[in-house]
């Protein structure tokens, strides 16, 4: 952390590769900011599938699929992230937003489960946002995403 704030570099990422003590180390030396968490974050192992960063999120079985989504929901959920906000939220330094429904993510707001009334009360009030939404959603969708948002407090 030292070094890259040396070399000059302003922030970093948690990611898939990272366990949850390494997480912590970054967080404790409050060197550099955290500009993004990436999920599956922290790194962690399965009991039969393996390390969760190698559990692929498109793949065509329906049950690897599915268990790539619940970690990375993990990553994203604030009843299993709290901590992570608590820890990191005052060193975010901004996000992209997507909704998700089921396995179907990049979404627009207000098109999927995600809670951003919730997601908005954790957000540092200076983290820049940016919207991750795929390029088929319709116009429509997309207006009333960003009243979803303005709605949430964002």
């Amino acid at each position: 952390m030292e070094r890259a704030a040396e070399l000059g570099y302003d922030a970093v990422e948690i990611n898939h590769s990272m366990d949850a003590q390494m997480v912590g180390v970054i967080l404790g030396a409050r060197v550099l900011p955290v500009a993004s968490v990436r999920a599956p974050a922290p790194l962690e192992q399965h009991p039969s599938a393996g390390w969760n960063r190698d559990i692929n999120i498109a793949s065509l079985d329906k049950a690897e699929r599915a268990l790539a989504v619940r970690y990375t929901q993990r990553s994203v959920d604030l009843e299993d992230l709290g901590a992570w906000f608590d820890l990191a939220g005052p060193h975010m330094i901004g996000a992209h937003l997507h909704d998700v429904r089921e396995l179907t993510d990049h979404r627009a707001p207000g098109a999927g489960d995600v809670d951003f009334a919730a997601l908005s009360a954790r957000m540092p009030h200076f983290a820049t946002l940016t919207l991750e939404i795929d390029q088929h959603e319709a116009d429509e969708t997309l207006v009333s995403g960003l009243d979803v948002l303005r709605g949430a407090g964002f």
